[in-house]
This record gives C-alpha cells, structure tokens and sequence, in this order.
C-alpha cells in the first residue's frame, strides 16, 4: 500500500496506498511495490553501477558494503555458522555482521578516554585560574565548556563500538523464491504521503524533441496503487503527517494487512530495485523478531556540487546512525523506513534484549521483568498468537477504535507470512470499511498518536515513535546499500534550509521538555541509547552557549577584559591535547563511517550556522511554548525551484529570502571582523606591544569567520565562483574599523596607544599593561 507528503513535517493531507500488483512479480521480489513507479525516474546510479552491482548480488549476494578496509565480520551467535567463509549458501544467515577493524577501534576508544581526562583536567586548570577582573566572564565561560563537553560526551558515547549489517540476497532467494518465479516472501504495504488530491486522471507528457513518445492520453497513475483521501472536518484535528501515517495504517489493515510497512515522502523515489528485499532480510533474519523498523539513510538529489548547506547530512547518517546500531539501534527518521506492522499497534517485543548484539548481558540486568512470547518469526502455518489481558490484543479492544474489521486484523499481522493473492479483499464492504476507519472522528476516543500507532503532539512525531519502541525493548536496524536506495529532494537555498532545521530542533527540544524526555524512559532502554535520545533532545542549546563563544573573545579586544586572564604552559598542554584528539577522532571517524574530510568540515561548517541562528530560534520558541503555553507555528520547507533548471539547476541556491534567522549570524560576522581590526589597531598603535599574545585569539575569530563563510556565500555569493564581494566586505570593514580605532584619540581612551602615552604615564594610566595581553580570549 502507499500513502504520500512530501517534507516529513507537512500536512499529512491526501495520500496514496500501494494495492497489491495482480499477475507476475516485480524484480525486486514483493507482490506489493512501487518499484515501477519509481524506475522511470530512479537515474541517480548509472547503469555501470547498477550492473556492477547486480553482479555482485549474483555471485556473493551481498550489497551494501561502507568500507571494506575498515570492517571485518563478527560472530555474534551462539552457533557456528554466522562467520560466512566457507559456508554453504543454505546454512548462512540473510545478512552479514561486521564491526570496525581493532587498528581502527581500538585507538578510537582510547582516544575518548584521552580526551575525555584531557579536558577533565582542562576544567579544573579553569576552575582554580579565576578572573578577578571579569568575574562573570569567568563563571560563563567555564558554564560554556562545562556544557561543550558534556554534549560532546553525549555524542560520543554512543559511538563506542558500531555495527554494520549487509544483507545477503543470494541466501534470501535461496530460501523464499520458488523454482517457478514466484516468492514465499511477505507481503509489503508503502506508504507515499502527498498534499494534494489524486482522484482526477493524471495525463503523461505529450512527444517533444527530447521525447518522441506522446503519452499525453496516458493515464500515469500506477495501476497497482490504491489513492486515499481521509476526512478533513472542522472541530477535528487531523493531526497532520501523524494523522496521515495512522489513516493508512488502519486503511491497508483492512485492504492488505500486510506484516510490513515501508513509509516514503512524496520526494523521495525509490532508486534500487533489491532495497525492499535487502530491508528485509533484517526483518526475516536470525534474532530479527526483535526488530521494530529498518531505517535506511536519507539521500538527496539537486544538491549543489559544494553541498554549501550540508543537506546530505552523512555525519549523521553514516556515522551517529550507524554507531547507533551496535546498541539498541537507530533513531525513526521520518522516511525511508521499514515498519514491523505490529509495533505500530502497541505490541511488546517477543523477548528483551536491550544489551545488543555487543553487550547482551544487558539484555536482563536492566529489564523489571524477564519474559518470553512466542515469536514474530516466518511461519508457513497459522499464526497461534500470545494470548494475555485483552485476548489477542496488547491494548483493550475500545483503544483501536469501533471498526471490527480493522481490530479483527491485528493478530493476523503479528506473524509475517507468505503473501496470499487471496488475502486482498477488495468488494464493497471492504472499500466503505477502508473508508470507514479514515474518517475524521474515528480516532474520538481511542489510543491513536498516543499509544498506538505515529505519535501526536509534537512536531518531531518521527523520533517520537521511534523512541517509543525503544522503550518497549523493541530494536532496530541499519541498512546502507548502493546505488542508494531512496533518494529524495534537499532544501534550495539558506533559508529553506534553515527552516527546516529550525523545525527539527523545536521538535527535539519539544520532546525534551515532554513526558517524553528520555532521562525518565524505560528501564528497557539499553542505557547508551538513552545517552542518544538524551543528545538528540538537548542539542539545540548548545546555542546558548555558543553564541557567547563566538561573540565574547571578539569584544576582549575592545573591553580588554579576557576569558583567561594568565595563561600557563599546562593551559596551552590541555588545550592541545584537547583540541588534538578531537581532530583525530575526526579522521578515524571518518575512515570507518566511509565519508570524506571535506563531508567533515562542511558539516562543521553549517553546525555552526545552524547554532548561531536556528537553534538559538528553537530554544527561544520552546521556551515562550513551555512559560505561556503557547502553540508553535512553522513555515513550510519549500523544495521546488522557482528559476530555469535547464540553465542552471542551482540557480535558486544562492537567491536571497531574507529571514529573521539570519540576524543573529551577520552580528557574529561583524563582531569578529571588528574585534579582529581592533586587535590590529592596537598592535599597530603601539598599545599592545607583544602582539603574538593577540595571535591566538585573533587566529579563533578567523576561525569563526571561516565556519560561516558558507552562510555569507549563501547571502552574496555566485554559484560555482569564489564570492569575491564577500572577501571584499570582510576587508573593508576589518580596514575601516582598524583607521578608525587609530585615528579617533576618544575611542581607545587617553591611556592607550602612543597618541596619549604621557596622559596615561601622568595620571598613572588606564591603557592596557603588558600583563593583560596574556588573556585569552
């Protein structure tokens, strides 16, 4: 089935269910696909990889692998037929376990710790130095990296041991495709949210010069999906992308009752044909009853060939997810991901094992109550379902709401099977039931976005569910493959971009101050995952924090009061060890997550973009919501270009939407650039004499410039040319603000710089003595 919206956050409004293909199989082996909507469109992977690819599945049957240099496989089982080598293609599991190389995660662990004492000490150094000048300058200060470390230690620890899985698709042909084409596979429900209505016929393109077929009477509605319209009524809230998701889960209950369920934004196509089945085998593998969803990893199209604003994002994806999956597993990202159907529906996982596959004596010692259910695994007979309190049912009968068809249909889903032609019903009753449970006022009353199903209340309702299975004990997993499977579209310019990390980081603070926060979750959670729910719901303040950083030293060389008023040589030890082990962290980090270094600073780059102005939005929003109970209104993220793609497709990257976001940036840039000329000023003026004490904090304000460079490329920069008007401003002011300070006697006082040396030396001066020049800033 398929539902569709395109941006993870829009209105859920109009959304189509894929029906089940009637006739022969899609290649990629399930009844139920999108597979040929997608294939006239999937052209991000060029056919050489596609061959290259599909031959590798013919022979080994494995796709997907990061980085072949720096994973090795792993037994993680009990028997001895996970280590595939020399294994008959029957007796090996769907999918392939590997963990970072020891030369890699060895130094990587060790560096942690490193630096984890480094800073330790860095602190107390800071601590026991006050600053009897600037007394809050120093409490502020030592607040800031107190919280710089502890976000970074949240970031951190959930990386300390990452997995990576590969499915195998020779052993899973092996072991569900029959001899006559077709598959013991089950079946698969996708979801396509999208905003507008899709009842009326959708005529192709006529023939042209680039295209000589004319399918302007051609209906390109794909036969096989079923579109679906809910109920919209005033006095009703329709609960936007959530609501959408949990329409469609009760309509393909009812129509298909598919075991699975794979949800797509109407941006994204899929680019992969085997990407359903390679999300499979993690569903059908050994352990896999425990396994919630499969998230796959976001991939975008019409990215600039700099990504200015870093909207791949891989850091996050092929990093911090990936870590993730060695715990309890991956965070719900909103799309591109494969739902067990049951846990939608309030189910607890057959078993707890919240240890993960690297800690699995965790998988009680955690627990309140150690239990078992019978499987979710494969099954060719009828399903016995775990009968408890409510029959067959986690939750009372009322909280599913009054359709007896929908409830009837649970427990046939809680074991996946082989898809049954005859298990779709498509007559009449069965279409006005279908309708039935999609009315505005069937959730009246019942367990819908609370504790069943999307979640309501929040704008990151994505994360939210997720962690809600989590909690339960449910796992998750991980699954990259290449050519990619998904792929959809990225923001156009700054201010898109900005609004839809302005949405993420509302909603993250949203849960954080919400029943919930993750510090108060269940003890099922594997206690490293907490750490990751706890980092993604506190992030956004580091803005707080930041933007003192990033303003404060620039402004001592005006005020000449410093951050460190002394600084000694154990000082600048902490700091490079500090500084250095974060650096190389990077590389290694980088080396196993299988991105580049300039993927690294480019995601540095917008990290400080995005604190400087959204994150800085989100906590102030968050904050007028939480004191005056007010509602949060946000701006739809457009991704539709409004300029000529054919002559240039990133034409609109560079337009300039003003926004009230990039207030907050453009002061940074100006502070810096000031405080930086001052510095200059007074070296030159002869006020300051030892000017290599000033190199240091004049080096951490170009550093600051250097990481908003793309912000201010993005507000006067050309496409594909070095924007030389930004250089230029940045000069001029710098040059303006240096004449300024030297020839305006006023501004640096009467006891500074040579101009006043004898006022200064007569009334015992005020200017700035060589023991201040050792501040920091």
């Amino acid at each position: 089935m398929a539902p569709g919206s395109g941006d993870g956050r829009r209105n859920g409004g109009e959304m189509v269910v894929a029906k089940q293909q009637q006739g022969k199989d899609c290649v990629c082996g399930f009844p139920v696909c999108a597979c040929a909507g997608a294939a006239a469109v999937a052209s991000a992977a060029s056919s050489a990889d596609m061959d290259r690819v599909e031959a590798a599945a013919t022979t080994e049957g494995q796709i997907g692998a990061v980085n072949d240099e720096s994973w090795v496989a792993v037994d993680l089982s009990s028997d001895d037929l996970s280590l595939d080598d020399g294994v008959a293609i029957e007796d090996r599991a769907v999918f392939r376990t590997e963990k970072i190389k020891g030369v890699l995660l060895h130094p990587y662990r060790v560096l942690i710790f490193v630096r984890l004492i480094a800073f330790t000490l860095f602190v107390i150094w800071r601590i026991s130095h006050r600053n009897p000048d600037a007394q809050w300058l120093w409490v502020t200060s030592i607040a800031g990296e107190f919280w710089f470390g502890f976000s970074w230690l949240l970031d951190q620890l959930p990386k300390l041991n990452p997995i990576n899985r590969v499915p195998d698709l020779a052993v899973l042909r092996q072991r569900f495709d029959r001899a006559d084409g077709t598959s013991r596979l089950p079946g698969l429900d996708i979801f396509v949210l999208v905003n507008h209505p899709s009842h009326s016929r959708q005529l192709g393109p006529p023939a042209s010069a680039d295209n000589p077929l004319d399918f302007s009477m051609v209906d390109v509605r794909l036969p096989m999906l079923v579109y679906v319209s809910r109920e919209k009524r005033p006095g009703f809230n329709h609960e936007k992308k959530a609501g959408a998701m949990n329409a469609l889960t009760r309509c393909s209950a009812v129509l298909t009752n598919s075991p699975f369920i794979l949800n797509l934004d109407c941006d994204h196509y899929i680019n992969n044909s085997q990407a359903l089945r390679a999300g499979i085998c993690f569903m059908l593998g050994r352990d896999s009853d425990t396994v919630a969803f499969v998230q796959f990893p976001q991939r975008f199209e019409g990215v600039d060939p700099t990504d200015l604003y870093a909207n791949h994002n891989r850091i996050f994806f092929d990093g911090t997810l990936r870590a993730l999956d060695g715990m309890q597993g991956p965070i719900y990202v909103g799309t591109g991901c494969l739902f067990r159907r049951v846990t939608l529906y309030g189910f607890d996982p057959p078993r707890i094992n919240v240890g993960g596959p690297c800690f699995p004596a965790l998988g009680g010692m955690f627990a309140k109550t150690k239990y078992e259910k019978p499987g979710l695994e494969m099954t060719t007979s009828k399903a016995v379902v775990a009968k408890g309190k409510h029959g067959f049912l986690p939750l009372p009968k009322k909280s599913y709401g009054k359709s007896e068809a929908f409830v009837d249909s649970i427990p046939r889903a809680s074991h996946p099977s082989p898809f049954d032609d005859a298990a779709v019903v498509t007559d009449e009753a069965t279409i006005i039931e279908a309708v039935a449970v999609t009315t505005a006022a069937y959730e009246k009353k019942t367990g819908w976005g609370s504790s069943i199903g999307w979640v309501y209340g929040t704008v990151t309702e994505d994360v939210v569910t997720g962690y809600r299975m989590h909690i339960k004990g449910w796992r998750s997993r991980y699954c990259s493959i290449y050519p990619h499977a998904f792929i959809g579209t990225a923001p156009i310019n700054l201010t898109e971009r900005l609004y839809q990390v302005l949405r993420w980081s509302t909603g993250s603070l949203e849960i954080f101050f919400s029943k919930n926060n993750p510090l108060f979750g269940s003890t099922f959670l594997h206690p490293l995952q907490r750490v990751a729910y706890i980092n993604i719901t506190t992030y956004p303040f580091t803005a707080l924090f930041l933007i003192f950083y990033t303003t404060v030293p620039a402004l001592s060389f005006v005020t000449g009061h410093f951050i460190v008023q002394r600084p000694t040589t154990m000082f600048y030890v902490y700091l490079a060890i500090v500084l250095g082990t974060l650096l190389i962290l990077a590389v290694l980090e980088v080396k196993w997550a299988g991105v580049t270094v300039f993927e690294w600073f480019r995601n540095g780059q917008f990290w400080m973009t995005a604190s400087c102005s959204a994150y800085l939005a989100a906590v102030c929003q968050v904050l007028v919501k939480v004191v005056f109970r007010r509602d949060i209104s946000f701006k739809l993220t457009s991704k539709q270009p409004a300029g000529d793609e054919k002559k240039d497709p990133y034409a609109d990257l560079y337009v300039v939407r003003w926004t009230w976001l990039m207030v907050t940036p453009i002061i940074i840039i100006m502070v810096n650039i000031i405080g930086s000329a001052v510095a200059f000023a007074k070296v030159l003026d002869g006020e300051w004499t030892h000017w290599l004490k000033v190199a240091g904090g004049v080096f951490f304000n170009f550093w600051v410039l250097f990481h908003l460079y793309p912000f201010a490329k993005g507000l006067l920069g050309k496409h594909g040319k070095t924007p030389v008007v930004v250089l230029v401003w940045w000069a001029f002011t710098f040059v303006i603000t240096a004449v300024l300070y030297i020839n305006i006697p006023h501004i640096h006082g009467p006891g500074g710089g040579k101009h006043a040396g004898h006022v200064g030396g007569k009334h015992g001066g005020h200017g700035h003595h060589g023991g201040e020049l050792y501040g920091w800033p």
